[in-house]
């Protein structure tokens, strides 16, 4: 799993370095692709300029016409020559301006087509590398989901196994359970014509009949230890067939349902109760059972 979080760091990383890298082609891009605009305002401008200037030039020269042999004559001649002065100037611009656009223009040319082919490079590395990332991502799914399948089929097989051998056991605790009783039986029966002898098994040995009363006292004990552990999961048991819950089933009260919610940890009043019915087996088992 490192190996593959390590390699998507890493192209993460080149990614957002691409990313900005081609940001800045385009941006060069853009700007070439805006240069003609300019370069041809800058044109328009001179030659307004060069019409403002041919303008001067006719009113000077109607002036000097006008003020020929006047005081005015003077200033008039002197806009004739800074009007023509102007206009040589900007006929000189205009061409000289014309002839760098032309330069400019083709090496904009190559320029962009540089630029465009760096576009394309760019972006087709951020794709293959954002197709690995993802690919990376399902190789680690899979490899995850494989391994899980895997522990599954382990667990699976060996839960069957344990199972397997769980049944067994319990069918031989049961007929153990079976025999035992029927040796307990058959002992009160042989040795009833002999009380001296029945108290002895039964004091020595444990050969004592159980009856129904303590059969219930051994559930109720299984019961209350149960709920000392289990007995918030009860909450969120499902209902029974016909909508009743598991709670009013068993006939359990709120405190013993919500033991675990109390201060003291929950469980005193429940081992208490434990305690006392252990405490009755006890002494039953200790005591001559009624034949």
């Amino acid at each position: 799993m490192v190996h593959y979080d390590e390699q998507v760091d890493l192209l993460t990383q080149e990614i957002a370095d691409g990313e900005k890298a081609l940001a800045g082609t385009r941006e060069q891009i853009a700007r070439v692709k805006l240069r003609p605009i300019n370069m041809q305002t800058e044109l328009q401008q001179l030659t307004r300029y060069l019409q403002n200037a041919q303008t001067n030039l006719e009113i000077a020269n109607q002036t000097a016409l006008d003020g020929f042999g006047t005081e005015y004559e003077g200033a008039a001649l002197e806009d004739q020559r800074r009007a023509e002065a102007r206009i040589a100037q900007l006929k000189k611009d205009i061409p000289a301006m014309e002839k760098r656009h032309a330069e400019q223009t083709e090496n904009d040319a190559l320029e962009l087509t540089r630029l465009t082919k760096e576009e394309e490079t760019l972006a087709r590395a951020l794709d293959e590398k954002r197709h690995r990332v993802n690919d990376l991502h399902q190789e680690k799914h899979e490899k995850h989901n494989a391994e899980g399948e895997k522990r599954y089929r382990s667990l699976a097989a060996r839960y069957q196994v344990l199972k397997a051998n769980e049944l067994k056991k319990r069918q031989s605790a049961l007929d153990a359970k079976l025999a035992l009783d029927t040796l307990i039986h058959t002992a009160h029966e042989q040795l009833e014509p002999y009380p001296e002898w029945l108290r002895k098994i039964q004091q020595e040995h444990g050969v004592v009949k159980e009856d129904g009363v303590t059969s219930i006292v051994r559930a109720a004990v299984a019961l209350l230890t149960c709920l000392i552990t289990y007995s918030e999961n009860l909450e969120s048991a499902p209902a029974l067939r016909g909508g009743q819950s598991l709670i009013e089933v068993l006939a359990l009260t709120d405190q013993d349902l919500l033991a675990h919610q109390w201060d003291d940890g929950g469980t005193y009043s429940l081992k208490q109760r434990r305690a006392l019915l252990l405490s009755f087996l006890e002494s039953n088992s200790s005591q001559d059972s009624p034949v």
